[in-house]
C-alpha cells in the first residue's frame, strides 16, 4: 500500500514541488542552510502540501471501518513524513557548498518545526475530508489559512511581536535582533500541536462513524471510551497550555505585561507601565516629565495634536523585554494600538524616536496608521532626532555616500527596499532625506507625503529628482579622513542576510557575554574561540579580547588585538579595540604604547563616551604616580562597591585627588546617585581636558536637573557649551536648556 502511495501522481507532485523549493532556498541567503528560516518556511509549505496529499488519498480510498481509518492515518502520516525528507536531504547536501555552522541545531529545528506541522495539517485535512462531502480541499485551505492568520492577529493586536502557531511553529517577529531563542518554548508548545492533531484525528473518526452509511460500528464500547479519553485529554492539554500561555512565555497580553512590570502611571497624554522594582520615585518623576516634554516637542515639530492616549511599556532589562514580547534589543512602536515598547536603559536616547511613530499615527494610512513604506516611517522618526552617533544626519549620510556604500536610496521608499541594507545605513539615509524634505518644503507637505507616499503629487518632482537634489547638498559637506573612518566604523556592516550562520553566531556571542557577566572568563574565552572558528565577526573579536584581558593575559591581548587591527578588511569595525589594547600595554607598563593607542582612538572621536574613556586615561598616564595608583581601578576586576571604596581612598592624596574625585562622580552618576554626583564633581577645579570638562558639566547639569534644581542645571549646561566640540553636542545642550525651561513652566 505504501509503495502505491509513493508511486502515485500526487505524491510525486508534492515531492517535486518540495525539491524545487529546496533548490530555490539553496540559492537565497539565510534560507540556504539548515536553520530557523529554512525550517520555518518548510513547515508552512510542506504542511499545506501534505494536507492536500491527505485529501487526495482520502478521496481515492474512503475508509469503511475503524481499522481502515487508522490504517489510512498511519499510511498518510508515513507518506507525508517520507516526503519531507526531500527538502531536508537537499539542504543537507547544500552544506557541502554553503557553510552550516551547527547541523545538529538545524536538525533539531527542522524536527520541531516541520514534523509537528505536517502531522497537524494531515489531521486538519482528514477532518476536512470527513466533514465536507464536497470542496474538501477548499475547506482544508480555508482552515489552513485561518490557522496562519493567527500570526498577524497576535503580532498586530497584542503588544508582543512573536507568535507560536500550530503550523509555522515559532515566529520571532520582525526584529533586528540576530540572536534567537525560543527552542525550549517551542518544544513545550508542540505538545499542544500534537494534542490538537490527536483531537482532529479522533473527532474525525467519530464524525465519520455517524455520517457514513457504509461505516461499521466501533468494535467495542471500550474503543468509544478510549476515543472519549483522547478527546478529553487533548482538550485539557490544549486548554491548559492556553490558560497558562502567558506564564510559559507562549503569549503575552497587555494585562499580563502590566502585572509583571508592576507599576502604572497615568499622565495627561500617556499611560506609562514601568518596572516598579527598578524605577524609584525620583526616576519615575524624570520619566514622566520627559514623556510630556517630548510630546510637546513632537507636536511642535510635526504640527500634530494626537487625540488618543499613548501606552508606553518600559522594560527593566532586554532579557525581560525578550521574555515578555520578544525583541530584546529592539525598541518598537505599534501606532495602530498607540503602544510603545522600550527598554528602561533606552528611554532617554530612544523615546522621542518611538513617540514620533505613535504621534504620526493619525497622519498614516487607515487601519495600520503608518506611512505606506518603511523609508517614510523610520525616516520621519530619525528626522525628528536630527543627530545620530554625535553627528548631524546630513554629515553621516554624506559619509555613507562618500564611502561608496551607495544603497538604492530611492528604493528605500518602496515596500521592501528599506531592509536591503544594513539597518544603520537605511535609518540614517532615510532620516537625512526626510529632514531635507521637511526643511526645504515644510512639514505640511511632508505629512501629506507620509499619508500617501506619492512624492510627485506633493513636491511636483519625481523621487529620483528629489534624491539627486539632496545628494547635491550632501556633496558640499566637507569630510576629513577621520570623519570617513568613523563613518566606516558605523556603517560598513554586513546585513543579517549577508552573514555566515548569523543566528548560530549571534547565539554563541550572547552566551559569551553571559559568561563574561558571570565572571567565568575561561569559559567565555572558549566560547569566543568557538564563535571565531565558525565565522570571524567583530563582536566575537571584542569578546575574546575582553576574556583574555580579564584573565590578565595582557601579552596575549596585545598580540591578538594587533593582529586583528592589522587586517584591513575588518580594521574599521574594530576601532574601539584600541582601548583594550591600550589598557593591556598599561598592564605591561609600556606606557608610551598605551598612550599611542588611546590618542589614536581619541582622534577618531567615535562618541562622547569613548572620548571620555581615553581622555581620562591619557590624563592619568601623564603623571608617574597616578599611572601606578590607578592601575588596579582600570585593570582589575572590581565590583561597583569596591571601585567606589578604592576611589574614596585615592582622593585623600593630592597626586590622585582630582581624577579620583572625577571618577567617583562618574561612578555615582552611573548609579543615579545624583546628590553624591554633585558633591564630587562640583568641587573640582577646572580640568585640563576640554572633553572631561564637557562631560563633567554635562553630568552636573543632569544631576542637578534630577534633583529639581533647574536654574543650577542651566548654569552647568551653559558651562558645558563652552567645551562642546561639535554641532551635535551644542544641539543636545540647547535642547536640554529648553527642557529645563519647559519643566519650570509646566511642572509644579
Amino acid at each position: 500500500m505504501m509503495s502505491r502511495i509513493v508511486k502515485s501522481k500526487p505524491f510525486l507532485v508534492v515531492a517535486i514541488i518540495l525539491f524545487a523549493a529546496a533548490l530555490i532556498c539553496a540559492q537565497i541567503p539565510l534560507l540556504n542552510y539548515l536553520g530557523y528560516e529554512f525550517s520555518f518556511l518548510n513547515a508552512i509549505v510542506a504542511g499545506f502540501l501534505c494536507g492536500l496529499l491527505a485529501v487526495f488519498l482520502w478521496n481515492s480510498s474512503v475508509p469503511s471501518s475503524v481499522d481502515a481509518y487508522w490504517a489510512f492515518v498511519r499510511l498518510t502520516l508515513s507518506a507525508s513524513l517520507a516526503v519531507v525528507l526531500v527538502p531536508f536531504i537537499v539542504i543537507s547536501v547544500n552544506a557541502f557548498f554553503v557553510k552550516n555552522c551547527s547541523f545538529t541545531q538545524g536538525f533539531r529545528l527542522y524536527v520541531l518545526y516541520v514534523i509537528p506541522a505536517v502531522v497537524f495539517c494531515v489531521s486538519l485535512a482528514t477532518f476536512s475530508s470527513v466533514f465536507a462531502r464536497k470542496y474538501k480541499k477548499t475547506l482544508f485551505t480555508v482552515l489552513f489559512l485561518s490557522m496562519l492568520a493567527h500570526i498577524p492577529y497576535v503580532t498586530l493586536l497584542k503588544p508582543q511581536i512573536f507568535a507560536f502557531n500550530p503550523v509555522a511553529g515559532y515566529f520571532p517577529g520582525f526584529t533586528y535582533d540576530e540572536a534567537m531563542g525560543g527552542e525550549v518554548r517551542l518544544l513545550v508548545y508542540r505538545i499542544s500541536t500534537i494534542a490538537a492533531s490527536a483531537f482532529f484525528f479522533t473527532i474525525s473518526v467519530i464524525i465519520h462513524r455517524f455520517i457514513s452509511k457504509g461505516f461499521t460500528r466501533f468494535p467495542s464500547r471500550l474503543h468509544a471510551v478510549h476515543y472519549s479519553a483522547v478527546l478529553i485529554v487533548s482538550l485539557v492539554l490544549c486548554g491548559g497550555l492556553y490558560r497558562i500561555s502567558d506564564t510559559l512565555g507562549l503569549s503575552s497580553s497587555a494585562s499580563y505585561i502590566t502585572r509583571q512590570l508592576g507599576g502604572v502611571q497615568y499622565t495627561r497624554h500617556f499611560k506609562i507601565v514601568y518596572p516598579k522594582k527598578s524605577v524609584k520615585a525620583n526616576r519615575l518623576r524624570q520619566i514622566v516629565t520627559l514623556h510630556e516634554y517630548l510630546f510637546d516637542q513632537v507636536c511642535d515639530e510635526y504640527q500634530v495634536s494626537p487625540r488618543r492616549p499613548i501606552t508606553v511599556f518600559i522594560y527593566g532589562s532586554p532579557e525581560q523585554k525578550e521574555r515578555l514580547i520578544g525583541a530584546a534589543g529592539t525598541d518598537f512602536t505599534k501606532p495602530w494600538l498607540r503602544q510603545v515598547n522600550i527598554n528602561l536603559g533606552d528611554v532617554d536616547a530612544a523615546l522621542k524616536h518611538e513617540l514620533v511613530h505613535a504621534m504620526l499615527a493619525e497622519q498614516g494610512i487607515p487601519i495600520l496608521q503608518v506611512a505606506p513604506n518603511s523609508g517614510l516611517i523610520e525616516g520621519a522618526a530619525v528626522a525628528a532626532e536630527r543627530f545620530e552617533f554625535d553627528e548631524s544626519l546630513h554629515k553621516l549620510a554624506a559619509g555613507i555616500l562618500r564611502l561608496g556604500i551607495n544603497p538604492n536610496v530611492a528604493g528605500m521608499f518602496s515596500t521592501t527596499g528599506f531592509f536591503r541594507s544594513y539597518p544603520g545605513v537605511s535609518y540614517v539615509l532615510a532620516g537625512s532625506f526626510c529632514r531635507y524634505l521637511i526643511d526645504r518644503y515644510g512639514v505640511e507637505r511632508f505629512k501629506e507625503l507620509y499619508r500617501t507616499g506619492n512624492f510627485e503629487a506633493r513636491y511636483h518632482k519625481n523621487l529620483g529628482t528629489l534624491v539627486h537634489d539632496w545628494e547635491t547638498i550632501l556633496g558640499s559637506i566637507g569630510l576629513t579622513g577621520r570623519d570617513l573612518e568613523k563613518a566606516a566604523y558605523l556603517f560598513k556592516r554586513t546585513p543579517l542576510y549577508g552573514k555566515e550562520c548569523a543566528r548560530v553566531i549571534a547565539n554563541i556571542n550572547v552566551q559569551t557575554r553571559e559568561l563574561l557577566a558571570k565572571k567565568e572568563y575561561p569559559q567565555a574565552l572558549a566560547s569566543a574561540d568557538r564563535s571565531l572558528m565558525l565565522s570571524r565577526s567583530a563582536e566575537a573579536v571584542f569578546l575574546k579580547s575582553a576574556a583574555l584581558f580579564r584573565l590578565g593575559q595582557y601579552q596575549q591581548v596585545t598580540e591578538f588585538d594587533q593582529e586583528q587591527l592589522s587586517d584591513s578588511t575588518m580594521r574599521y569595525a574594530l576601532l574601539p579595540l584600541r582601548l583594550t589594547l591600550g589598557d593591556s600595554y598599561w598592564g605591561l607598563d609600556e606606557f608610551d604604547k598605551a598612550a599611542f593607542q588611546y590618542s589614536d582612538l581619541l582622534a577618531d572621536s567615535l562618541s562622547v563616551s569613548w572620548d571620555e574613556a581615553v581622555a581620562v586615561r591619557l590624563q592619568i598616564l601623564s603623571d608617574v604616580k597616578a599611572r601606578t595608583a590607578f592601575k588596579p581601578y582600570f585593570l582589575n576586576d572590581m565590583s561597583d562597591s569596591a571601585r567606589i571604596v578604592f576611589l574614596e581612598g585615592l582622593k585623600e592624596f593630592p597626586a590622585t585627588d582630582p581624577l579620583a574625585r572625577y571618577l567617583l562622580g562618574r561612578e555615582y552618576a552611573v548609579k543615579a546617585s545624583d546628590a553624591k554626583t554633585v558633591i564630587e564633581l562640583s568641587v573640582l577645579a577646572p580640568m585640563n581636558s576640554p572633553i572631561l570638562e564637557y562631560v563633567r558639566n554635562l553630568r552636573l547639569a543632569r544631576a542637578t536637573f534630577n534633583l529639581g534644581e533647574y536654574e543650577r542645571a542651566k548654569i552647568y549646561t551653559w558651562r558645558a557649551l563652552n567645551f562642546a566640540s561639535s554641532e551635535a553636542q551644542r544641539y543636545g545642550l540647547e535642547d536640554f536648556l529648553e527642557r529645563c525651561a519647559w519643566v519650570q513652566e509646566h511642572v509644579r
